[in-house]
This record gives C-alpha cells, structure tokens and sequence, in this order.
C-alpha cells in the first residue's frame, strides 16, 4: 500500500489524519470523518491523498497494527486515550507501509502527542515507535487461519466464512484484495455523451485512462483522480460507479419508456443508470437522510427520465411497473476494499440480521411488479444468507414467480444459475455483488 513516490507528510497531515482516526473510532464512518475533516484543507491542497492514503491505510491495517501494539505495551493499547492510539495505530502504520523517514515518522507522533496535552505519554509514544523500528515486527501465529487473519488484519470469523462458501484458499484471495486501493471508476451516461467522447474530453483535462472492462460505458481511471475536480461529475455525464454495480441494472435490462421502480436507490447510481438504459423511473429510499443524496444525484444527472418520489407513496403502487429493483442494504462484503472501516463493524450474526430485512424488501418489491414484469434484487455481498437464500425463500413462498434468464447484456462469465450472476473480486477483477432476475407470471 505505499504511495507511488515518496514525500515528506506535513504534520499539519497527520495532525488531521489523527482527528479523523479518533471520529471513527468514536463512530463516524471514515467517509464521514475525511469529509468533515477536509474542511482543513485547501481546494487542490496536495495533502488530499496522502490524508486518504494514512487515514485508509491505518483503518484497514488496524488489526495487524493493534496486534504489535498489544505486543509493546504491557498494559494493552485499551489502556491509552483514543487519540494516543490513534497516533501510535498512524505512526505505525507508517513506519510499516510509507516512505518517510523514520526518524520523522516518530518525532511528529511524539509532538503530536504533546501538543494534544498528553505531555506525560510522549516517552511512552517515542519508546513503543523506537522499538517497533528498531525490533520489526513480532512473529505471526504458527496456525494457518490465525496467521492469515493477522497478515491480513481480517476478522478470522469472516475470513473463515468466505472459505467455506468459495472453497479453501479463497479467503486469501479476498483479504488480499480487499487491502489494495480502491481504484476509480466511472460510468459514462450513453443518455447525453457517446464513450468515446468522454474519454477525448477526460484526456484533454489530463485524465489518465487505464484498459477497460468487459461491461460496456465504463472508463478505469488513473490512480489519484479527484472525483468532484471532475467535469463530468459536476455535468451529469459521468457517475463514479464500480462495473459490479452495474450489473443489477443490465440484469434488469428495461426497454425504452418502461416504467422502472427503484425502492432501495440512494444514492442514485442504479437508479440514474436503469434510466440511462432508457427507463422512465421512479426511486425512492426509506431513510429521509439517504433521499436527500438521491435527490442530488438525481439533479445533477443530466438527462433520462427520473423522479424521486416518496417511499410510502412508491410502495402503495401495487402491479404497475414493468421492471421492479431491489438493491438491499447488505454486509458490504463485496466492497470492503472500498469501506475500509465496514469489516471492523461487521459481527458474526449479522449476515443472518439482515437477511431478514432483505427478505421483507424484496416482499415489498414483489407486490410493484406487473404480471409479466421482472423483478431484480441485488447486493453487494458474497454470502449465500443474504443472496442465494433470500431468494430462494422468496421463490418458495411466492409461486407467482420463476427465475427469469439473464439478458445477454451480463456476460457469460459473471453467471452462476438460472437468472442469477455474482462478481467474485479475486476472480474476476471488479468488487462484490450478486443480482437475481425473477418474472411474475399473474
């Protein structure tokens, strides 16, 4: 995980990197804390992906950082103030996976230590550091599962569960993707600008574009690309969106003016995207937090017919749309290379929690559905609890619908069954998700 070039990190950087390590660590998700903590900098301030790298980098190596901590404290690192750990977990992190010199590393933890009051820790900080330089770090576990789990600073629940869905050996797969950056990815809008424009305008702003992938109308973009310096973005001609994503939409596949339901659709990417695709579509979401990005995703795509409506309101709409998504809220086991702080929350029940809450949308998707319209429900996660088995639930206790063939927009390679598709990150390159595609016959 270490930057292409070295430089010499500002303590004014790491001082924010340590701020927003203490909000995470006090709850805030870390897309929250950076974007609070932003407000910092400068727009353009070369700091910006530094700060992403440290703060990224330090979350999903915690595990393997608070390991060697734990090694060199022997009161424990839960002994310490949070913003005492969250100086020690970035310092590390850094001596471990930057390029600064070490010496620096260590003497801008100690000052910020003592620059946040904690005059009485700052030798605690500058010896547990200078060990840590001086001594590497301590073995890992002999056992093959627990030296796995601590390499990779993974859960050993969850690495554990991967194997025994995908087969032995996967799991290693997975944790190693799941620790390499995110890159960036954008779909163009077919609506409102053919793809080989906008890569002649992306490359006349100095955009790097890297080879592509086998879904159509996305563009990989280089290493370091600031989403909202985009003018795509701003224009509603580009979405940053993942290929995996898409796959719900082109599994739905509507055709022109198709009345298009999207109940689960903040913050808009599927849901701007069925349109792009040529459905009129109405989207809506539960939560009256998530409905306010919607909106701005939905105002700021240009083209295609979209509309926000309210969720009540869209549930009450029994039988009348031709095609109906559901994309459930998940584990986000499919995309924990982009939610650094998501495989530290996730517990062991709570795949099964959620299953029950995935089953009662898609319920609720089921009764928009037309006789003869599709049904499509989707996630970002790999687990059979909350994919597989919600829908063959659903099947079960819902006679009026069969597994629908997939169209001929999902490759071939991403299909699993009758209907139903799954992008698996160490085999085919793109982040997590699973889509299904049912058909109501009355």
């Amino acid at each position: 995980m270490k930057p292409e070039s070295a430089s010499v990190m500002t303590d004014e950087i790491r001082e924010i990197a340590v701020a927003v390590l203490v909000d995470v660590e006090r709850g805030s998700f870390l897309d929250q804390a950076l974007q609070g903590r932003r407000e910092n900098l400068t727009p353009g301030d070369p700091g910006e992906p530094r700060l992403h790298f440290l703060t990224t980098g330090t979350v999903k190596w915690k595990g393997r950082l608070d390991r060697e901590l734990e090694h060199r404290l022997p009161r424990g690192i839960d002994s310490l103030p949070a913003v005492c750990r969250a100086i020690l977990r970035l310092a590390l992190f850094e001596l471990r996976h930057g390029n600064s010199p070490d010496y620096a590393v260590v003497d801008t933890a100690v000052g910020i230590t003592r620059k946040n009051g904690l005059h009485g820790l700052a030798p605690v900080v500058n010896g547990v550091l200078r060990n840590a330089v001086r001594e590497g770090e301590p073995p890992l576990p002999d056992d093959a599962a627990e030296r796995l789990a601590a390499e990779q600073s993974h859960p050993g629940w969850l690495l554990a569960m991967i194997d025994d869905v995908y087969g032995f050996g996967a799991a290693a797969g997975f944790a190693a993707w799941n620790n390499m950056p995110a890159p960036l990815w954008v779909r163009v809008n077919r609506g409102v600008m053919e793809v080989e424009k906008a890569v002649e305008r992306l490359l006349a702003d100095g955009i790097e574009i890297r080879p592509g992938t086998l879904l159509p109308d996305y563009l990989l973009l280089g290493e370091g690309t600031v989403p909202a310096r985009l003018d795509g973005i701003r224009e509603g001609w580009l979405t940053v969106q993942d290929p995996s994503a898409g796959l719900a939409s082109l599994a739905a596949m509507p055709v022109d003016g198709s009345r298009s339901a999207d109940i689960c659709a903040a913050p808009g990417g599927k849901a701007t995207h069925l349109a792009e695709l040529g459905a009129v579509v109405e989207a809506s979401d539960s939560s009256s937090e998530r409905m306010i990005r919607l909106r701005e995703s939905i105002e700021r795509h240009a083209g295609g017919s979209i509309l926000a409506v309210e969720y009540s309101k869209l549930l009450s709409r029994r039988r009348e749309f031709d095609r109906v998504l559901v994309d459930a809220p998940c584990s986000n086991t499919g995309v924990l290379r982009r939610r650094a702080d998501a495989r530290w929350r996730l517990v062991a029940d709570e795949p099964s929690r959620l299953a029950k809450v995935q089953y009662g949308l898609l319920e609720n998707g089921g009764e928009l559905v037309r006789p003869g319209g599709v049904l499509v429900y989707s996630t970002c996660t790999l687990l059979p609890v909350e994919n597989e088995l919600v829908v063959d639930r659903f099947l079960s206790h819902h006679t009026a619908f069969i597994p629908d063939p997939l169209p001929d927009t999902v490759p071939e390679l991403f299909r699993t069954g009758e209907g139903r598709a799954i992008s698996l990150p160490w085999m085919h390159g793109l982040d997590g998700s699973f889509v299904a595609r049912m058909k109501r016959l009355q």
